[in-house]
């Protein structure tokens, strides 16, 4: 590197990794910031822990004599020890540093670098192309159907909280409803896998009402008083806990639907063209949005 130099500081704080340092800075990289220590930083300097480098190259007074000559550097980046934001060259022989007259390197001085040619690209083949679009074809076809079921299963979760509306506290009413709605959108075997558990039981909607029989109860004795009590309190209890486990069930049927249904309509945003341009990424991101666990 060449530059001319702007100033130098020798400085000696508990900021530094050194007990002294000596930080040259070049006209051609002006002061960007300052460090913790509020000295200041370039994008680039020079550094050295031995001031007697400096003072054997530049003299003694190298502090002053070295303002406005030009330099050249010769050493590995860094950027642990010096004042350089983006780079620096510390200096720790002589020879890495000496005066010349000017910024610019003479021709064939510098090595030139010329990037290798990049790879052919290989073309397509017909098959490689009849691959790629059979393979977006049957993704896209597995994106409508797994869209389409979300829909099925949120449509029926509303129709299951209009149901628990009018049927409050039968949990099992209410739950063989839900599965013979997913039973009649997807069949048996497609509504089992969805949530988790069979619902073959629910493959014939519920009735909607149950008969009721009013039967005068015996008059119990009043001993046996505060156990019917206990009992009714613990059926009651018992109804409630099962009615707020269908409800939180539903619930997260409704939010996975609803998830479901938002990462394919992102999906179809950023694959405008079906994955045909990028079947992996397509493919990748599909899966995900099924939430399909990773190989």
């Amino acid at each position: 590197m060449r530059g001319t130099v702007s100033s130098v500081e020798v400085s000696n704080d508990a900021f530094e990794p050194a007990k002294e340092w000596v930080d040259v800075a070049f006209r051609e990289s002006p002061v960007i910031d300052v460090g913790p220590n509020r000295r200041p930083y370039s994008a680039f300097n020079m550094c050295t822990s031995d001031r007697a480098i400096l003072r054997d190259v530049f003299g003694p007074d190298f502090m002053t004599s070295m303002i406005g000559k030009t330099v050249e550097i010769e050493g590995e980046t860094q950027g642990a020890f010096c004042r350089g934001l983006m780079s620096s060259i510390r200096v720790t022989l002589a020879h890495q540093v000496r005066l010349v007259k000017t910024t610019q390197f003479e021709a064939g001085s510098v090595p030139r670098f010329i990037p290798p040619p990049p790879p052919p690209v290989k073309p397509v083949t017909a098959e490689e192309r009849a691959a790629n679009e059979a393979s977006a074809a049957a993704a896209n076809k597995y994106l409508e159907d797994l869209k389409k079921k979300s829909e099925q299963q949120a449509a029926c979760v509303k129709e299951s909280e209009q149901f628990t509306n009018t049927h409050p506290g039968d949990t099992d009413l209410i739950r063989k409803e839900y599965y013979a709605c997913l039973n009649a959108a997807m069949g048996v075997a497609a509504a089992s896998a969805m949530v988790g558990t069979s619902t073959a039981f629910a493959s014939t909607p519920a009735p909607a009402t149950k008969a009721a029989t009013s039967t005068p109860a015996p008059a119990a004795a009043p001993a046996a008083a505060p156990n019917s009590a206990a009992a009714q309190a613990k059926a009651k209890k018992d109804e409630q806990d099962r009615l707020a486990q269908a409800a939180k069930q539903r619930d997260e049927a409704l939010k996975q639907a609803q998830k479901v249904t938002a990462c394919m309509q992102q999906l179809q945003r950023d694959h405008p063209d079906g994955g045909r341009s990028d079947p992996a990424g397509f493919q990748k991101e599909l899966l995900a949005c099924a939430g399909v666990p990773k190989q």
